[in-house]
């Protein structure tokens, strides 16, 4: 049986290397936009946190039971991850622009967007969807 297979044979997706390299590729984005404006990549790096963050806890929260037997208990799982992730998401923007000093709200949303649509081109071509 594989090391990353539970009781009925099925994979855990590769999330955390799916993390890993979303953050990866969001450093590399705050050093280059670093050199050319701080201002903007402070937003990068925070629009990147605030999509960042919010989905690890997500993973973990909703991948830490698995099997037909806990059926009800991954379920709830689920919808805590989700509500969890929704509050830190809210969170984080309300944050970024109350707290965390001078940002660009264009630069901001659009690393949110990006890093989510990174996240759904990482998952699709990792099969774990």
């Amino acid at each position: 049986m594989n090391a990353t297979a539970g009781n009925n044979g099925l994979q855990r997706p590769p999330l955390g290397k799916v993390l890993l390299v979303e953050g990866s590729l969001l450093l590399l984005a705050v050093t280059v936009a670093w050199c050319l404006d701080t201002a903007t990549a402070w937003s990068i790096l925070l629009g990147g946190l605030i999509f960042l963050l919010p989905q690890a806890w997500f993973s973990w929260r909703a991948f830490r039971v698995r099997g037909a037997v806990a059926a009800l208990e991954v379920a709830q799982g689920f919808y805590r991850a989700e509500a969890g992730k929704f509050l830190l998401v809210a969170t984080g923007f309300a944050l970024a622009f109350t707290a965390a000093g001078p940002v660009d709200a264009p630069w901001l949303f659009g690393a949110y967007v990006l890093m989510l649509l990174l996240n759904s081109v990482l998952l699709a071509r990792s099969g774990a969807v």
